[in-house]
């Protein structure tokens, strides 16, 4: 066993998880959050990370960086990466997902999805079970609106200039904490 060994899971905000080793440091996680800390040209590896996820399937970049010492925090240790390899793992939907949404929408009910994976997965999954509408608009999780009543409004419309189906690279800590900042407005009558 190695004494200087320290795992850092996986964090939402970070996008990734890494184990630091007294001699390497190895990490795996979001391939843009990845990519983006590699010293290599990784335009092949981005062209390869969009053409997969588009398929629907779930993307991870996986790279290495030699060290020595114990580790430090993770901000300090997951940097100038070398990139071994993406991997690409299939997650289908549930084989009646297609039908429950046809069913929600036929009683009138608004759905959307809001997913943490990659945006090109998010669209080529809510296409396969018929959730995204032709011309749709695809947020990322910055992109949101703080309010949340307004993005409720804003879930399945019908009017294609004004409805979201789909949420991708959404962390739900975030929602959770608008949430809670909505209902704490509501009880303090503001």
């Amino acid at each position: 066993a190695d004494p200087d060994r320290r795992r850092f899971a996986f964090d939402p905000t970070r996008r990734m998880a890494s184990v630091a080793t007294s001699t390497r440091l190895l990490v795996k996680g979001s391939p843009d959050t990845v990519l983006d800390r590699c010293t290599s040209d990784t335009a092949e590896a981005r062209a390869a990370v969009e053409g997969l996820a588009s398929r629907g399937l779930r993307v991870l970049a996986v790279a290495v960086r030699d060290r020595t010492g114990s580790p430090g925090e993770a901000g300090e240790e997951e940097r100038d990466l070398t990139l071994l390899g993406i991997l690409a793992l299939e997650d289908p939907p549930r084989p009646h997902a297609a039908a429950a949404v046809a069913a929600c929408r036929r009683a009138g009910i608004r759905i959307g999805m809001i997913t943490g994976d990659h945006p090109a997965t998010a669209v080529a999954i809510a296409e396969e079970i018929g959730l995204r509408r032709p011309g749709a608009p695809v947020l990322v999780g910055a992109d949101l609106p703080e309010d949340l009543q307004l993005l409720g409004a804003r879930v399945d419309w019908q009017d294609r200039t004004h409805f979201l189906s789909v949420a991708a690279r959404v962390m739900r800590r975030v929602l959770v904490e608008r949430a809670r900042t909505r209902n704490a407005r509501k009880r303090g009558g503001g």
